[in-house]
């Protein structure tokens, strides 16, 4: 008779947007980019195959990429003191590292508070902010 080993603990959070539920605004953020991306494309093609520039697509695309980038500079914050972290990391780090360095967080820039750090505090903060 096999005897079944018990299933490994699952791994901790990989980075501090994981482990503070702000995550999914990431993935808003690279969802609205890609359709930012679209709408150029729609635009640069009709443009390429019957001469004519689709403005209202242009327009939107540019819409949606600023507001995306500018709502994403104030939506990924501190648990702990509240600092919006990408506008922070933007104004510190090189424009070619900045994202990376972001989701990498392991401390705040602001307040030196833990990222990782697994209180009670972090949940009750994280759950009441948008």
């Amino acid at each position: 008779m096999k005897r079944r080993s018990a299933s490994p603990a699952p791994d901790p959070p990989s980075n501090w947007l994981i482990k503070a539920k702000q995550i999914w605004k990431l993935y808003v953020a690279l969802l609205a980019f890609t359709v930012t991306f679209l709408c150029f494309v729609v635009a640069g093609f009709r443009f390429m195959t019957e001469g004519k520039l689709l403005g209202s697509v242009v327009g939107s695309g540019m819409i949606l990429g600023v507001g995306t980038f500018l709502w994403l500079l104030q939506a990924l914050r501190c648990p702990f003191c509240r600092t919006p972290l990408a506008w922070t990391m933007i104004r510190k780090q090189s424009h070619m590292s900045w994202l990376v360095d972001l989701v990498n967080l392991t401390e705040c820039p602001v307040c030196n508070a833990n990222l990782m750090k697994t209180a009670a505090r972090d949940q009750r903060i994280v759950g009441n902010s948008s």
